[in-house]
């Protein structure tokens, strides 16, 4: 393994690792309301990328992508969705519903193969329709034993693949688009911490120095794992970053299951089984089929 691929790798591990243990992180915060822990990750990031952009010398290309109405009327929608998943996440973890969370995000792949398939009439091959059908199928267990649709998974795993989808359209490198989202989204953020201090409801500065420590660092935890991400994807094929987002939320079931002791019976197993399935079939599918890409581009090279 040469040398690129090896600090690619553990880029990845050190990314999808610290995304996959963010329950522990956030559990710690739980007295503090979810809406005001999103605005205080959204506040304290706008810091840390001012902060970053500023060192290498970034900060004015981002200013003049936020005056391009084209760029930044799609980065308000991605910056407006990834708060819905940042704040469902946050309250689904801090109201002991981490298994959920799990879920959404192994669910998040298939959600993106039928975004492609509706919005940008992508052609689905047999065994992608068979992953597909296999993780409706579980979805579908689900809404069966719990007589009502899984809000949480499907919330995370549909805003996180329409935010994908929106920022295809965009040609904005990954720190510079959550920058700019970053920035679009601060001045509510800001608005409502304001709020909460005129109404003595701030939680910063009023509890213990620990959890201001906390609230301070959700800046931090949101953008190294994003900057570790961007140096893993420049030196991995995509493929090999499509089977390590799959750590993420197995991190994430392990320790709902073995940490905070969420139960976990045959009814909550059995959709897991199906998605799983739904993955293994997606994941061989792309190996093979970009396996055949590079053999037939070596043939016609020749």
């Amino acid at each position: 393994m040469n040398n690129d691929l090896r600090q690619g790798h553990l880029f990845a591990l050190a990314a999808f690792g610290i995304w996959g243990t963010f329950p522990i992180f956030f559990k710690h915060m739980s007295t503090v309301p979810a809406w005001e822990i999103l605005a205080y990750r959204i506040s304290w990031s706008m810091v840390l990328l001012v902060a970053f952009l500023s060192l290498t010398r970034q900060l004015s290309s981002v200013f003049s992508i936020v005056f391009n109405l084209s760029q930044s009327r799609w980065l308000f929608c991605s910056a407006s969705l990834i708060a819905v998943n940042w704040v469902t996440f946050i309250w689904a973890v801090n109201d002991g519903r981490i298994l959920e969370t799990s879920l959404g995000y192994f669910f998040t792949p298939i959600v993106n193969i039928l975004i492609g398939l509706i919005f940008f009439k992508e052609k689905l091959r047999a065994l992608q329709w068979l992953a597909v059908l296999l993780a409706t199928l579980g979805v579908g267990y689900q809404v069966a034993m719990l007589g009502h649709l899984p809000w949480i998974s499907l919330t995370l795993a549909l805003s996180f693949g329409f935010y994908g989808a929106i920022r295809k359209q965009t040609t904005v490198s990954a720190i510079n688009g959550l920058a700019i989202e970053t920035l679009l989204l601060c001045p509510f953020a800001l608005a409502y911490l304001g709020w909460l201090a005129l109404e003595d409801n701030l939680s910063f500065s009023m509890s213990t120095p620990a959890l201001d420590l906390l609230l301070i660092s959700t800046g931090l935890v949101t953008i190294l794992p994003l900057i570790w991400f961007a140096a893993a994807a420049r030196r991995l094929p995509m493929t090999t970053i499509g089977f390590w987002q799959y750590t993420t939320p197995t991190i994430t079931m392990q320790l709902a299951i073995w940490l905070y002791d969420e139960p976990f019976d045959q009814h909550k197993l059995i959709p897991f089984l199906f998605i799983w399935a739904g993955l293994v079939i997606f994941s061989f599918d792309s190996v093979s089929f970009g396996r055949k890409q590079r053999q037939w581009q070596a043939q016609t090279a020749r």
